[in-house]
């Protein structure tokens, strides 16, 4: 062929002394800077046994013995390679040489001594010979990941869509000029589909969410990306670029009395010292108004040293259920615990006092000739009065005590965890 009598040409001009083997490793061809170095004649060295030629230089090694055993040629090891691999020729990319597994992946027999894109026409994409072209005109190694190709999985069947790995390294000529390529591919298409279907299922599971109701959020840890759905951000009145998509973003809009809260169930969450999240809290919406939510979630991706990276979760809106539950237990007027709060939280205090041995305090307090400044001054007045006693009763006792307005002008104190009789004095003073 006139293919093999070029190749064989090239081989011969190569600079460097080289010999070119069978697999029986008898001497099939050798360049003329070996024979030069040698004092030999072609003819005294092809179709001999190397180890025959050179018997010095093969002493001790047994190389004789182990000609059909120990020994690969260049094909051989070319053959054992994992996935698929080529060898090219100028900018055309024309094959010199290709693993016969290589078949397996394109689908048929790729002729050897054509341009790979017409031996391969399925693989001539922009992608893939953009990458051979890539590497020819640089020189320079590169990676093409993920690259799409049609293959035939058999002679006659229907192209299909495969993915493969490719790392392409320029072959260079005794001049340092690339000469051709050597290309190595792995079929990635069951990952590649893998992470599809996977991203198909949390595709339909964000809508099957977003149908219920619910806002689906999506935190990338290491990155700080927090991804919340379209749905979560009309619940609030937010479009799609007026909050940013870190954590600290959608903290910020957090109201301050829950964020400590909101950070110690996230923490504890993280941290593994809890198995999921789960927190009310409260956000403020587009229009400057505050509204409840509840947020539920998991880590579900995790490194190798056990750090959470990636956390996934809905929230609800739970404004109507707060405003229910505080309609049920706060006095509209001053938004102290009413009667029912009082007489849960005053059993519950009395349970503990069983349980501590510690003393509980309770106050009764009403004001003088209230009625008085309704009908005087007008139930306007009375109420605003109402809402300062509220108020300066709060500012006598700790955070941990509990003011209640039983109705009417009637309010109560529960003082808890108290040491002696003093303290009660002091507070009772203050009021």
């Amino acid at each position: 062929m006139v293919r093999a009598h070029d190749t064989l040409s090239r081989f011969r001009a190569i600079a460097k002394p080289l010999l070119l083997l069978h697999e029986d490793l008898r001497i099939a061809d050798v360049t003329e800077s070996f024979l030069s170095a040698r004092c030999l004649q072609r003819d005294d060295v092809l179709g001999r046994p190397v180890c025959e030629v050179f018997p010095a230089a093969v002493a001790g090694t047994e190389l004789c013995e182990r000609q059909g055993a120990g020994l690969l040629t260049l094909r051989d090891l070319f053959e054992r390679v994992s996935g698929c691999m080529c060898l090219t020729c100028g900018p055309q990319h024309v094959v010199e040489f290709i693993q016969q597994s290589s078949d397996a992946h394109a689908g048929h027999c790729i002729a050897v001594g054509m341009p790979i894109g017409q031996a391969w026409p399925e693989a001539a994409s922009a992608e893939f010979i953009g990458l051979l072209d890539k590497v020819y005109a640089s020189g320079c190694p590169a990676t093409g990941p993920g690259c799409k190709l049609k293959v035939q999985p058999r002679e006659g069947a229907v192209l299909t869509d495969a993915w493969f790995d490719f790392i392409c390294q320029p072959v260079l000529s005794a001049d340092g000029k690339v000469a051709g390529l050597l290309v190595c591919g792995h079929d990635v298409s069951n990952e590649i589909q893998a992470r599809q279907a996977l991203h198909s299922i949390e595709e339909r599971f964000h809508l099957a969410l977003e149908a219920a109701g619910d806002g689906v959020w999506d935190w990338n840890i290491p990155e700080d990306r927090f991804m919340f759905s379209a749905r979560g951000r009309a619940m609030l009145g937010y479009g799609e670029d007026e909050v940013g998509s870190r954590m600290e973003d959608w903290l910020a809009i957090t109201h301050p009395d829950d964020q400590e809260r909101l950070q110690t169930n996230t923490m504890a969450c993280l941290k593994g010292r809890l198995p999921f999240f789960s927190a009310e809290y409260r956000v403020r919406c587009q229009d400057g108004s505050w509204k409840w939510l509840l947020s539920r979630g998991a880590v579900i991706q995790r490194d190798r040293q056990g750090r959470a990276i990636r956390m996934v979760g809905t929230t609800i809106d739970i404004s109507t259920e707060q405003e229910t539950l505080r309609r049920a237990n706060f006095d509209s007027l001053t938004r102290l615990p009413n009667r029912n709060l009082f007489r849960d939280r005053l059993g519950k205090e009395m349970q503990g006092v069983t349980r501590t041995d510690r003393s509980l305090a309770l106050l009764f307090i009403d004001l003088d000739r209230f009625k008085e400044v309704n009908d005087l001054l007008g139930h306007d007045a009375g109420d605003k009065l109402l809402r300062q006693c509220a108020d300066r009763i709060c500012s006598c006792v700790r955070a941990a005590d509990t003011v209640a307005r039983l109705g009417g002008d009637e309010f109560t104190v529960i003082l808890s965890d108290l040491e002696g009789r003093a303290h009660v004095e002091d507070i009772v003073q203050k009021i």
